[in-house]
């Protein structure tokens, strides 16, 4: 008695695998935007949690904080080194570590101007009484170190720093992965200016950096407090600090400096 076995046949076989890759073929890209969509949006909130905590710590302190060593682990500023330039001082803003680094788990960079964070000196002329809020973040200042956005005609507190997907500038070695362009490589060594521009992937002369500023003044209406005193004049931003990025269907009007 002969046994029969059923079964698929090469070409069913192959028509199965065509099948196979070509709904791989249409989720795949799908799945990619989806993923690239999540990394940008937890980019842009950690930036929006890590600006909250930087004004309160400004209101409570009357400063703002130093960088911390990229070389550290623990977050803490660097107060010894007067560090500018360096990672989030995630310990002393009260922020668990993983909010210091962005979508795709790399460290922010944080670059701060060091004449928020030093301590002023009040004299009687300037009582510390009709300072609401702290006295250094209300003033307007033209030192020749001062922290400012290349091509912007005032000088910002803070600038935070995502390098991309590609991380191209990032904390612990900014250029292990080499920067593609003169602009990228400003932002991983520069701690006076900074370049924002739209993302780019010319290839020669590609831009992946999320940054993200913010004057002294706007830092703490960010934060719900009053204005600084009328008598001090500090420029206003023209740029929409907080844009979430949109869903990746929308990529058309996708806002700037979202990936």
């Amino acid at each position: 008695m002969n046994a029969k076995f059923s079964g698929f046949s090469l070409i069913e076989m192959a028509f199965v695998l065509i099948i196979i890759g070509l709904v791989a073929g249409m989720t795949l890209p799908a799945l990619k935007g989806m993923l690239d969509w999540q990394k940008a949006t937890i980019t842009t909130q950690n930036q929006e949690k890590i600006l909250y905590a930087l004004a309160s710590y400004a209101l409570q302190n009357k400063i703002l904080p130093y960088a911390a060593s990229p070389h550290s682990s623990r977050g803490i500023q660097d107060t010894e080194m007067k560090r500018r330039r360096g990672i989030i001082p995630y310990h002393d803003l009260g922020l668990p570590e993983a909010i210091a680094k962005d979508g795709y788990q790399r460290w922010f960079t944080y670059v701060v101007d060091d004449y928020y964070a030093v301590t002023p000196q009040l004299t009687a002329q300037i009582p510390s009484s009709i300072y609401p809020t702290p006295l250094r973040l209300c003033e307007k200042h033209t030192h020749l170190n001062s922290l400012n956005i290349k091509g912007l005609q005032t000088n910002v507190a803070l600038v935070l720093i995502s390098h991309g997907p590609q991380g191209r500038g990032a904390y612990p070695n900014p250029l292990s992965v080499p920067t593609q362009s003169s602009d990228e490589h400003q932002n991983a060594t520069s701690e006076n200016e900074i370049i924002d521009r739209p993302l780019s992937t010319n290839p020669n002369n590609p831009f992946s950096h999320k940054v993200l500023w913010i004057t002294s003044k706007n830092l703490l209406a960010l934060y719900g407090h009053a204005p600084c005193p009328s008598l001090v004049d500090v420029p206003q931003p023209s740029k929409n600090i907080f844009q979430p990025p949109q869903f990746p269907s929308q990529r058309d009007t996708l806002p700037k400096n979202t990936y």
